[in-house]
């Protein structure tokens, strides 16, 4: 369970940073 939230988090904080940079950004602009 360790290994899978690890993994789980960091592919979650990418994704979530990356799309909601993309999201935040685009509709702000």
């Amino acid at each position: 369970p360790k290994r899978r939230k690890r993994r789980w988090s960091l592919k979650d904080k990418s994704r979530k940073k990356k799309q909601g940079m993309c999201v935040w950004a685009r509709p702000t602009l």
